[in-house]
């Protein structure tokens, strides 16, 4: 295992980024007035109430997932079960036995749940070291399907995934992190006066925000992975550090994509945080940056916060990368 999460670290992959979101609860817990805030509560993970990690795992327990992939999500949240760590996962007609067993017995308890009656829902559990298994929390049944549509025109499931996510999600703030990121600690002692920006200390109107999304620079640690990965890295400073300064300070900065900080609240009432359509909303977090501009909403962008991201290595994979930006540059043209 400790070989596995060594390897892990060194590479794009799921356990980088949560180890990594882990950071911040981990700072927080180190603060004198945190631990004596869960020295009343023992029952608690420390700073469970003040941030909470949601791992988005649609295909979870579905046969068109993959069941090592479930095993290492299992491990991973066993090993991190002392942090505040949950799963969100898609439950529909395909999803294994044991997870709609688990899901029913759960309705069952709480109360005026009928067995059959629910065709799907999206189901928020964490990992229980009593049982040695997963526990549900909340279950939000559906009527619809959370991916939309036919073939090449189905709803993009990367977006469907951060809005099964955000159902979920009870923080005023949302960080949405793609599985090719990760930050270290030193990184996590900065975000609360990161998120100062939204709300500064001296702001006596509380319901409006001084921005809606915030941005932040990116590492990128593939850079060392070759001429390709340079070329990656080099493209990535150009657009996501430099440009995005120069946007911020004329304020015409849009939302770019992940791991932007956004007023969790207001992304809720409005459609969440990215379109989903296929084709046209190709690009789909630039249509978020769209909704915050039209409604005369601010996206900022902020140098003192750095998180590590991943970038295509290869010539095939980094042609495909520029392929698909440069489809969503022509989506964004036509879709006005």
């Amino acid at each position: 295992v400790e070989i596995r999460l060594w390897t892990a670290m060194r590479m794009q992959s799921v356990a980088k980024t949560v180890i990594g979101a882990l950071q911040y609860g981990r700072a927080l817990a180190s603060l004198p007035k945190i631990k004596q805030w869960y020295a009343q509560f023992p029952e608690k993970r420390v700073a469970e109430d003040h941030v909470e990690v949601i791992l988005a795992h649609q295909t979870y327990g579905h046969v068109e997932g993959s069941e090592k992939n479930d095993e290492a999500v299992q491990l991973l949240l066993e090993k991190y079960a002392d942090d505040a760590v949950y799963l969100v996962f898609d439950l529909k007609r395909g999803s294994s036995q044991e997870l709609w067993r688990m899901v029913e017995d759960f309705l069952t308890e709480k109360g005026g749940f009928s067995s059959g009656v629910m065709e799907q829902a999206s189901v928020k559990c964490k990992w229980d070291k009593a049982i040695r298994g997963l526990r549900v929390l909340e279950v939000l049944p559906r009527r619809f399907q959370l991916r939309l549509g036919q073939g090449d025109y189905k709803t993009q499931g990367k977006a469907c995934n951060q809005l099964n996510g955000l159902r979920f999600a009870t923080g005023h703030y949302v960080q949405a992190l793609d599985c090719n990121m990760g930050t270290f600690i030193g990184e996590g002692f900065k975000v609360p006066y990161v998120l100062r920006m939204f709300m500064p200390l001296d702001k006596e109107d509380r319901t409006a925000p001084k921005c809606r999304y915030l941005g932040f620079r990116e590492y990128i640690y593939t850079g060392r992975e070759g001429t390709v990965g340079q070329c990656h890295a080099a493209a990535e400073w150009t657009f996501g550090t430099i440009n995005q300064r120069f946007l911020s300070g004329m304020g015409t900065r849009m939302h770019y994509g992940h791991p932007d900080f956004l007023d969790g609240f207001w992304a809720r009432n409005r459609g969440g945080m990215s379109k989903s359509s296929p084709v046209v909303n190709l690009s789909e977090d630039i249509f978020a940056g769209y909704n915050v501009r039209m409604r005369e909403e601010g996206s900022p962008h902020i140098d003192f916060l750095e998180f590590e991201k991943g970038r295509e290595a290869t010539f095939n994979a980094a042609s495909n990368f520029f392929s698909k930006i440069s489809g969503g540059s022509i989506s964004v043209i036509r879709s006005r």
